[in-house]
């Protein structure tokens, strides 16, 4: 395992190498590295959100653009950068990290199209806050919100409906953990899905 800062691209670039003269080829690249930075768009630190996009989205094109070059030698190889349920639809507080996975999104499906004539594949994974796989780092401490920025009702007054609102979070939980779809999806699937949704 090789320690790896997805916003350094040398460090990207150089850890792609070493993992290519390792095994002798490369036939999955799974570009995972993300987190979350939630605030009222008036109130976005511009410095945390650039960050946020720095690991978010570059860190995945630093990635791609790493991890490329060894593929299309070999003429093979799948690519699944992991996005979010949150590139399904933007929400209160959410708008600056939801961005960053609609960036995601964007790059794999131009790239999907861009790759599939020289046998590569790319799969685009919305995974779910729930995913029973998902291993999650600490994030980093949130900004807190000014009254004045966000309608009271975006939240739950009381137990009774957070209660609710985690009820219906669980109703949306995977059953099966994303790396095991994802595991299905390029070992069993001649023409794997551009996306999967845990």
């Amino acid at each position: 395992m090789l320690p790896l800062d997805v916003t350094d691209r040398a460090a990207v670039l150089e850890a792609m190498a070493r993992a290519h003269a390792h095994f002798g080829r490369l036939d999955v690249i799974l570009s995972n590295a993300g987190y979350g930075y939630m605030s009222a768009v008036q109130e976005i630190d511009i410095a945390a959100a650039k960050a946020n996009f720095e690991t978010n989205v570059w860190g995945t094109l630093h990635v791609i653009h790493a991890a490329l070059p060894y593929l299309r030698a070999q003429g093979s190889g799948h690519i699944l950068p992991l996005s979010s349920i949150a590139g399904m639809v933007s929400l209160p507080t959410g708008g600056s990290y939801i961005a960053s996975k609609w960036g995601v999104e964007a790059l794999s499906e131009g790239l999907a199209g861009e790759v599939s004539g020289f046998g590569l594949k790319v799969t685009k994974a919305r995974i779910s806050a729930q995913d029973p796989g998902r291993r999650r780092a600490p994030a980093p401490p949130a900004r807190p919100l000014h009254p004045r920025h966000i309608a009271p009702s975006l939240f739950p007054a009381n137990s009774g409906e957070t209660a609710a609102m985690d009820q219906t979070l669980a109703a949306f939980t995977p059953k099966v953990p994303l790396r095991d779809i994802l595991t299905h999806a390029c070992i069993h699937f001649p023409e794997p899905p551009v996306l999967v949704l845990s």
